[in-house]
C-alpha cells in the first residue's frame, strides 16, 4: 500500500498514539525537535508545555526547548498565550532575564528555544538545602528586581513572579524565566474581560480583584513575597491574611521592613518601584551575613552529540514535506532508530535502555500497524527498525 495514505489516518488516533510516545521521549536519546535540535533528556512537564534540554546541531551549544502540549496548541487563546511569552521575552536584553534564542509558531505545536540554566530554578533549591542567608537573599532578589525594571522599562509586567518562575545558572546566578503571563502595560489599561491569572501567594492583592489594575507595583509585591519565601523556604501566604506581623516578625533584622513596605496591601503605600526595590536590598545587604554566591552542585551536561551522519526526514516516510514539530515523536523514535550512535552522549545503565527502547518501538509500531489504513507506514517502520537493530 502507498505509504502515503496513512496521512489520511485520523487526527484523533494519531495523537493518541504520539501522546503515547511522548511519555517517553526522556528515554530515546536521539530524537529531534524541528530539524536541529537534538533532545538529551526532559527537563519538566507543567500544564501547558514541556520543557528539554537539547543540543543545538547548528548553533552548537545547549539549549531548552519549550514545547506547547497537543491540547493546548489546538485552543487559540493558550496557543497565543505561547506565543506572547516569546513576543515579550523578545524585547527583553538583560543577564538576568533568560534569553530567547528563537520561535517556531509555524509548525502543528510551537515551541521555543531558550538559554538553558544549567543551576535549575529557586524553588527546587529551597526545597534540597533550606532558607537562603540574609545577605544572600537580599543581593539575590535584587538582581531580580534589576532585571523586573528592565521588563517594567519596556512596558511589560510579569505577573507571576515566584521561586520556580526564577532560574539559577551552574555559578548561581538567577534569571528570570517564564513570560507566559506577562502582559503589556497599555494592554492591561485596554483590557475588558481579562481574566485572572498568577500564583496565589505570591499575587498582589489587586492582581487577584482586578486584573485591570495590575501595574508594575504588582511585581514589586512578588518580588517581596519571592523574599519572604527564599528567607524562610514557607510560602508566603500569611502576608495576605491576620497572621502578617507575625510571619514578618520571623524575618532578620534590616530585610523585616523591607518585606513589609514591598508586600502592603495597598499599592499606594508599596515601594514606588522595582528599582527602588533594588536599591534598598543592596544598601541593606552590605550589612549582612551570609553574602556570597548559591552554594550549587555544578550541573553535568551530556557530552555534545555528534552530527548525525544519516536523518530521516519525516516527509520522505510520510510521504508530505510539511515541517515537523516537537510533537512529531513517532518520526522521532524512527529518526532515532536509523541514526549511528557511535560517539553520541554518555548513556548510563546503557543495556537496559537499549532493551527498553527496542520494546518501546515495538509497541508504537505494533500500535500503527493496528489500522489498515496504516499498512504502508507500519511496513517502512519495520524495515528501518529491523535495519537499525532494534527488532533483532
Amino acid at each position: 500500500m502507498d505509504p502515503t495514505l496513512c496521512c489520511r489516518w485520523p487526527r484523533s488516533r494519531l495523537s493518541r498514539v504520539t501522546r503515547f510516545a511522548q511519555r517517553y521521549v526522556g528515554e530515546v536519546s536521539d530524537a529531534t525537535i524541528g530539524r536541529h535540535l537534538r533532545i538529551a533528556r526532559r527537563l519538566g512537564v507543567g500544564g501547558m508545555a514541556r520543557v528539554y534540554l537539547c543540543w543545538d546541531l547548528e548553533a552548537s551549544r545547549w539549549c531548552a526547548v519549550k514545547v506547547i502540549s497537543d491540547e493546548m496548541a489546538e485552543v487559540p487563546a493558550h496557543r497565543a498565550r505561547f506565543v506572547q511569552e516569546a513576543r515579550a521575552m523578545a524585547q527583553l536584553r538583560h543577564p538576568h532575564i533568560l534569553e530567547l534564542f528563537s520561535l517556531a509558531d509555524d509548525v502543528e505545536s510551537p515551541f521555543l528555544v531558550m538559554e538553558h540554566a544549567a543551576g535549575g530554578n529557586l524553588y527546587d533549591r529551597l526545597i534540597a538545602s533550606g532558607p537562603l542567608g540574609p545577605g544572600e537573599a537580599a543581593y539575590l532578589m535584587a538582581d531580580v528586581c534589576a532585571a523586573l525594571q528592565s521588563a517594567h522599562d519596556e512596558g511589560i509586567v510579569h505577573r507571576d513572579i515566584k521561586p520556580p518562575n526564577l532560574l539559577l545558572t551552574a555559578e548561581g546566578r538567577v534569571q528570570v524565566g517564564d513570560f507566559g503571563v506577562a502582559r503589556f502595560e497599555q494592554e492591561l489599561r485596554l483590557t475588558r474581560n481579562n481574566m485572572t491569572v498568577g500564583t496565589l501567594a505570591y499575587m498582589a492583592p489587586e492582581q487577584g480583584q482586578d486584573p485591570r489594575r495590575v501595574d508594575p507595583r504588582s511585581d514589586v509585591y512578588s518580588a517581596g513575597a519571592c523574599l519572604f519565601a527564599v528567607l524562610t523556604a514557607q510560602r508566603p501566604i500569611e502576608l495576605l491574611g491576620l497572621k502578617r506581623t507575625a510571619a514578618l516578625s520571623r524575618l532578620p533584622d534590616g530585610l523585616r521592613q523591607i518585606v513589609d513596605q514591598a508586600t502592603a496591601l495597598d499599592p499606594r503605600r508599596r515601594i514606588a518601584s522595582a528599582a527602588d526595590l533594588e536599591t534598598e536590598l543592596r544598601r541593606v545587604a552590605v550589612g549582612l551575613p551570609g553574602v556570597g554566591p548559591l552554594l550549587l552542585t555544578p550541573a553535568r551536561l551530556p557530552e555534545p552529540p555528534p552530527e548525525p551522519d544519516l536523518l530521516l526526514d519525516p516527509g520522505e516516510l510520510l510521504g508530505t514535506q510539511r515541517p515537523w514539530s516537537g510533537d512529531g515523536l513517532i518520526p522521532g523514535v524512527l529518526r532515532a532508530a536509523i541514526t549511528p550512535t557511535a560517539g553520541g552522549p554518555e548513556r548510563v545503565a546503557a543495556p537496559r535502555r537499549r532493551r527498553r527502547r527496542r520494546w518501546i518501538a515495538a509497541l508504537c509500531l505494533l500500535l500503527l500497524g493496528c489500522s489498515g489504513g496504516c499498512a504502508g507506514l507500519a511496513a517502512a517502520a519495520g524495515a528501518a527498525l529491523a535495519r537499525a537493530g532494534l527488532l533483532s
